[in-house]
């Protein structure tokens, strides 16, 4: 099934091109508007569907007059939750997350973007079994850096700790606890929900090898223990 959502997947939609930005399904971007054309786009926008796309900037891209704003292919379809105006014209949104595409041509550059957009449907890669072994593995690694990092909020942890679904959850974790851009557009264009699980485990992994060994150099000591000496 290409498209999981409750409504017609339009061909195309209005976008924002944004650099070290990756937002995935289910997760939620808060976003400051203040570019005259985005600001036309988000009127447009919320006057119709309140459908935008998120895309990242391709910094290693040079930039020509055909392409003056290189793109990452893999993408986020997202709805705008909230939208507060400023007096000065500018705005304050919230874009929740819905469904991961691929980004097309633009469609049109003035006086905002529009893309051309297909779906990318998630694949399970194993069956349901498989599947809850790998979402208690990986939530045994969130817990472990929890522990050694008092930057995740209790509150996170206790919401990945609640979700079921497997997909879901690669992608939220992937959302707020992945950092580098590079590793967040990977895991976006991977359809493969074993593969997304794979790529995580790794990679907390690695994070809990150096935040372990960080700590024992410590004495065992965290942030806020080492604060109050």
């Amino acid at each position: 099934m290409d498209n999981p959502l409750p409504f017609d997947l339009p061909s195309s939609v209005p976008g924002i091109t944004l650099p070290d930005v990756v937002l995935f399904p289910q997760g939620s971007l808060p976003l400051y508007i203040f570019e005259p054309r985005y600001r036309t786009m988000l009127e447009e926008v919320m006057d119709s569907s309140g459908l935008m796309l998120v895309v990242t900037r391709d910094a290693d891209a040079s930039e020509t007059q055909e392409n003056p704003e290189p793109f990452h292919r893999p993408a986020t379809l997202g709805m705008v939750q909230s939208s507060e105006k400023n007096a000065d014209g500018t705005s304050q949104i919230v874009v929740q997350g819905l469904l991961r595409v691929e980004a097309g041509p633009r469609e049109q550059a003035e006086p905002y973007p529009v893309f051309a957009i297909r779906p990318i449907p998630s694949e399970p890669g194993a069956d349901s079994a498989e599947l809850e072994s790998r979402v208690q593995r990986l939530l045994a690694l969130v817990r472990r850096r929890s522990e050694l990092d008092n930057r995740i909020p209790r509150e996170l942890l206790r919401f990945l700790e609640g979700l079921d679904d497997p997909d879901a959850l690669t992608d939220l974790t992937a959302h707020t606890l992945i950092g580098p851009t590079a590793e967040k557009l990977r895991l976006l264009e991977t359809p493969r929900i074993t593969a997304r699980f794979d790529r995580l485990f790794d990679l907390l992994g690695q994070e809990i090898q150096e935040l372990d060994l960080e700590s024992r150099l410590r004495g065992g000591l965290r942030d806020d223990d080492i604060s109050r000496n």
